[in-house]
């Protein structure tokens, strides 16, 4: 009822400014071609990304445990900063890129300087944007420092939006999701001046067909870019990769998922869950962009599996990997990709991952041997094993690994 009543305040604000004369209103900014197509052939057979130490340089940056961060909802390098929103906590974190905790501002309540519910953030310059999706956007400076709080509020009414970016004209982008909108009119997205006085542009129009509607994906459908230049659009059940850059979408990827595309009688229902979903034969769920000069990178749903792919733009070739592997010695981890740059990946890797396999391996194969003993073994046999291990607990923070790999030794054979 109150994600009702949000949406039902955001539409009569549109619909408002709309209604006011010429100069306030917003240009339909959408370039909607085809977009290039990605052919995934998943029904050819995936196999498992394994990164070995023998052969893949890795760059590990421990989060200072010092600062707990229950949750990495989102995460941002910009500028030689780690920053990590954790919504459990309700706060943001800044870490170097070595990992050492630097600031972190979370100051939940009524306050000029306090927030309801942080849900997403920016960085453009030297300011650091919390976003409040409840009732305001915290303005902060690279040092952690308040600067000031804007009320979310157009032509001086409240409104609600669910996501934040400010593009590189200084504008705010907000986004608000099509659940429970049963209006007539409505945007996904709506860019304003720093102001607040105006919309300056709104896209992706909002069909409000029963069959549209979707359920809440569980992740950001808005991912920024790594170079902050803008940031891609995913929605659940689509097969499109959205970009925006510039004050303008654009249909960017479409994806072929083959024998897996989502059928539409299916698309049709008006109900759609996620557990339901897990359990077809279809694919979609498009997330975890990240995009260089030569390689796209996303990962997707496919019959109740997550992938990993891996488009050579330059040849439309494309790696499809069921798991990613760290292999150091006899230990092997899964990794969640987090993003990249060029020639480099980004993974997060679970403390208790590390502790599970270490305990596992010494009772089987060192059980005979102390603790001590079998540390001095694994820095000779798996010297990133002892690497990540040493000072983490089951308390850790999740442990942020770098890896230079090129797009050359992505497209390699890869088996166990």
């Amino acid at each position: 009822m109150i994600k009702l009543l949000q949406c039902l305040i955001f539409i009569s604000v549109v619909t408002f400014l709309l209604s006011c004369g010429s100069s306030n209103n917003p240009h339909l900014r959408d370039s909607m071609e085809k977009g290039e197509l990605i052919n995934l052939h998943v029904d050819k057979g995936t196999k498992p990304l394994i990164l070995d130490e023998r052969t893949t340089k890795f760059t590990v940056s421990k989060i200072d445990s010092s600062q707990l961060v229950a949750e990495v909802s989102k995460i941002l390098t910009i500028d030689g900063n780690n920053f990590i929103l954790d919504r459990k906590t309700n706060a943001l974190f800044c870490f170097g890129l070595d990992g050492i905790f630097k600031w972190t501002y979370g100051k939940p309540g009524k306050g000029p300087e306090e927030h309801d519910a942080l849900t997403d953030f920016s960085v453009r310059r030297d300011t650091v944007y919390l976003f409040d999706k409840l009732n305001k956007i915290l303005k902060l400076d690279t040092l952690g420092r308040f600067i000031k709080a804007q009320k979310l509020t157009i032509g001086g009414q409240w409104f609600y939006a669910d996501l934040f970016f400010v593009n590189k004209q200084g504008e705010y982008v907000f986004y608000n999701s099509d659940m429970a909108d049963s209006h007539e009119f409505a945007y996904k997205f709506l860019t304003v001046p720093p102001t607040f006085k105006k919309i300056n542009d709104v896209y992706m129009k909002k069909t409000n067909k029963e069959g549209d509607r979707r359920w809440a994906a569980g992740f950001y459908p808005v991912q920024t870019m790594t170079d902050n230049s803008g940031f891609f659009y995913t929605e659940p059940l689509n097969d499109t990769i959205y970009k925006y850059v510039d004050t303008t979408f654009t249909r960017k990827y479409a994806v072929d998922f083959g024998k897996y595309t989502l059928s539409k009688s299916y698309l049709n229902q008006n109900r759609h869950e996620l557990s339901d979903f897990w359990k077809t034969k279809f694919g979609s769920n498009i997330t975890s962009i990240f995009e260089t000069d030569s390689l796209l990178t996303f990962r997707t749903t496919i019959a109740g599996q997550l992938y990993y792919h891996f488009f050579r733009k330059a040849t439309h070739e494309v790696q499809n990997f069921s798991v990613v592997l760290l292999k150091s010695g006899d230990f092997y981890a899964s990794m969640q990709f987090i993003g990249g740059a060029e020639n480099k990946l980004y993974f997060l890797i679970e403390p208790d991952l590390l502790m599970n396999a270490y305990k596992y391996i010494k009772k089987g194969k060192y059980n005979k041997i102390s603790d001590t003993e079998y540390r001095k073994i694994l820095t000779k046999t798996s010297p990133l094993f002892a690497k990540l291990l040493d000072g983490t607990n089951i308390y850790s923070n999740q442990l942020i690994v770098s890896v230079n790999i090129s797009t050359k030794d992505l497209f390699k054979s890869n088996k166990l």
